[in-house]
């Protein structure tokens, strides 16, 4: 008898401590993944994380740079457990050091993101760009797409990378050229983002977007400066459900006109680890999964 409570003492420890203190998973029947879907229901599982900053040098105020590498083993072994589909980091994935260092740095991180069981994408944000080129960071990094901005399809659903590494006047972010406040999305890109969400819709597909800066406030330092036309576009389109973001570390979320603007919480900060899970349900509900400091929501 004993034994037995040991053991369910230390399994529940262990579950707490998969969510964290005060971040419980979304409410409904929940399995030992933590999923609150019925698995049949389930018909594609996005793995996220954003902003690792990694950097093998000193901790400054609430960044611990050299701690990601073990934080991202520890969201590898959850996201494989759970048998992801394809893998989203939304940018900063290592903190701007030089050009020589940045690159080795990429390819560590990259190189042990190759442990996961699936498809990589990974969205460019203005960290990575401190003292290298985006042609820098495509070459050094094994990522399924092979430019800055672009879309994939999976499981009835369309997916788009936007970049909004640009400086106002149009100029692309590269080797520190910028003020990370001055985040832009020119012409072409938009252009090619209506474009992608009238195929899409015309194919009866939903669209998710993924991006670094902010879609929801063009007034926010971490906010792309031309947001609001953004949003316009995503808006007459009538098929985009949700925008995942990262950039601002407090997170965040925002509901404007039906489309979800989701913050997700950095995984540099502090000792505990920030990820999450998408689950997408055939009747095209969205369910986040959050996993350490990370809240779970469903979006409705």
């Amino acid at each position: 008898m004993k034994k037995l409570l040991l053991i369910i003492m230390i399994t529940m420890t262990g579950f707490a401590f998969m969510f964290g203190p005060g971040h419980n998973p979304p409410e409904g029947s929940m399995n030992r993944n933590g999923e609150t879907r019925d698995d049949a229901e389930i018909v594609l599982r996005v793995a996220l994380m954003t902003d690792l900053h990694y950097a093998d040098k000193p901790a400054w105020s609430d960044r611990n740079y050299s701690k990601s590498l073990e934080k991202v083993r520890q969201a590898l072994a959850t996201f494989n457990e759970l048998g992801s589909d394809f893998l989203v980091l939304l940018g900063d994935i290592i903190d701007e050091v030089d050009q020589k260092t940045d690159i080795a740095n990429l390819e560590k991180v990259d190189g042990l993101l190759a442990g996961f069981h699936g498809e990589r994408h990974y969205v460019l944000g203005n960290h990575d760009l401190g003292a290298i080129t985006k042609e820098e960071f495509l070459a050094s990094t094994g990522g399924a797409g092979n430019a800055s901005w672009y879309s994939f399809s999976r499981g009835g659903y369309h997916f788009i990378v936007l970049d909004g590494n640009f400086r106002q006047d149009g100029t692309a972010y590269g080797r520190g050229n910028f003020e990370w406040t001055d985040s832009y999305i020119p012409a072409d890109q938009l252009s090619w983002l209506g474009n992608e969400l009238g195929l899409s819709k015309s194919r009866g597909m939903e669209v998710i977007i993924f991006i670094h800066q902010n879609l929801c406030d063009e007034n926010d330092p971490h906010g792309v400066k031309n947001a609001g036309e953004i949003r316009e576009i995503l808006e007459q389109s009538g098929n985009v459900q949700a925008v995942f973001q990262g950039h601002k570390h407090s997170g965040g979320y925002k509901k404007i006109n039906g489309i979800h603007y989701v913050g997700l919480h950095p995984l540099v900060v502090y000792d505990t680890n920030a990820f999450a899970g998408l689950a997408i349900s055939r009747q095209g509900g969205l369910t986040l999964h959050g996993y350490g400091r990370q809240p779970g929501m469903e979006l409705k």
